[in-house]
């Protein structure tokens, strides 16, 4: 049985609104690296720059998604969805660079992120959507571990608990239709404890 209309428009606009959030919720990250990139006390080298430049980049194209479903609830938008995901990993690439110093180690993980997006744009039914969890702790924990071997334990324990709090509220959905939001809210901590520890490095993975 069908809901009756004036339900179906609630519905409808609670998902809007909730889509709204997620969309906004994306830019503090972002805004957090222009504001790091400002300073002018800071000598801005490629490797921070790539540090910022993850969180930067993925900004527009995850906004774009959750714009598409905002202006379109009922189509699921799988492209966006694919290239949201695609500009993730595009992103682990680039705070791989600028948390190790190595040509090497980004390479490694352009590899193994290259694999990850080939195989999200192969499979065409909603089921590429299962290996996503997996893939992102994946990508996460490679990009974090050069922070291990730096002795920036700290950090390398915050991103982790950031990373797994979001994780843990997106999966479960704890707050209900804004879980994804607070996920995206979790990626500033995230992204402010890589940051610092960009700042703290100064010599290539050995």
């Amino acid at each position: 049985m069908s809901k009756p209309n004036h339900l179906q428009d609630l519905d409808t606009f609670k998902f809007r609104l909730k889509e709204l959030a997620n969309l906004f919720t994306m830019f503090p990250p972002a805004l957090l690296c222009l504001l790091i990139l400002n300073e002018t006390w800071l000598a801005v080298d490629r490797y921070l720059l790539a540090s910022c430049l993850g969180a930067v980049i993925h900004m527009p194209f995850a906004v774009g998604f959750h714009f598409a479903s905002f202006l379109i609830p009922e189509t699921p938008h799988f492209i966006w969805e694919k290239l949201d995901l695609t500009v993730v990993h595009a992103a682990s690439v680039f705070n791989a660079y600028g948390l190790s110093r190595s040509d090497w180690f980004a390479s490694l993980n352009l590899v193994v992120n290259s694999l990850f997006v080939i195989q999200s744009w192969m499979t065409l039914d909603p089921s590429w959507k299962r290996s996503r969890p997996r893939n992102y702790s994946i990508a996460v924990f490679l990009q974090s571990f050069p922070l291990l071997l730096y002795g920036l334990h700290g950090h390398f324990l915050w991103m982790l608990l950031w990373g797994s709090l979001g994780g843990l509220v997106y999966a479960a959905q704890f707050f209900g239709i804004w879980s994804h939001a607070v996920f995206h809210l979790t990626l500033t901590g995230w992204q402010f404890h890589l940051l610092q520890a960009a700042l703290k490095i100064a010599s290539p993975l050995a």
